[in-house]
């Protein structure tokens, strides 16, 4: 299989990394591995923003909206499909009450 980037190119953009926010960064990894043990045990959406944060901002550095100083983010968290949402509970409130808790949900 041919590489995708030459030696060349590799061993420039190796030679440009900042070892120190490497090495920052990998420690911050480091420790989200440590605590990978108790996050399992947890319900997903409940983490959802921990994980944001300890591997997409911490780790890898992309900024989230919620925390950029001005308008220059780089992560932003999954927006809800409103119109599926009132699709669904404009579905519900047509559904007779017990063919809704009978489980006949669309």
């Amino acid at each position: 299989m041919q590489q995708l980037f030459g030696q060349k190119v590799l061993n420039d953009f190796i030679q440009k990394q900042d070892e120190k926010l490497l090495e920052n960064r990998w420690q911050k990894y480091k420790n989200f591995l440590a605590k990978k043990e108790k996050i399992s045990s947890w319900i997903e959406t409940h983490y959802q923003d921990g994980f944001l944060e300890d591997i997409f901002e911490n780790c890898l550095g992309y900024i989230s909206k919620t925390r950029s100083a001005d308008e220059h983010y780089t992560l932003e968290r999954e927006k809800k499909n409103e119109t599926k949402v009132k699709q669904i509970n404009k579905l519900r409130y047509t559904l007779p009450s017990a063919a809704w808790e009978r489980g006949n949900k669309p």
